[in-house]
């Protein structure tokens, strides 16, 4: 698994700068420190779905259903 991380960050960082979010907002992870419960679930579940993809490759297994 050690190697595969490290093929995987030489790859991402070749690809480094490529890929720009439309916007400075969509970039942004908002802290929902004091917040509403709901806000504070739904940057949980961005957080989920963001890292999903990584640890996917990473593992070969989906963290997701």
């Amino acid at each position: 698994m050690v190697e595969r991380a490290r093929a995987l960050v030489r790859a991402a960082a070749a690809l480094r700068g490529w890929l720009l979010a439309p916007t400075a907002e969509a970039d942004e992870v908002f802290d929902p420190y004091g917040a509403p419960l709901p806000f504070f679930r739904s940057i949980g579940d961005e957080i989920n779905e963001a890292l999903d993809p990584v640890v996917t490759a990473l593992t070969g297994v989906r963290a997701r259903a």
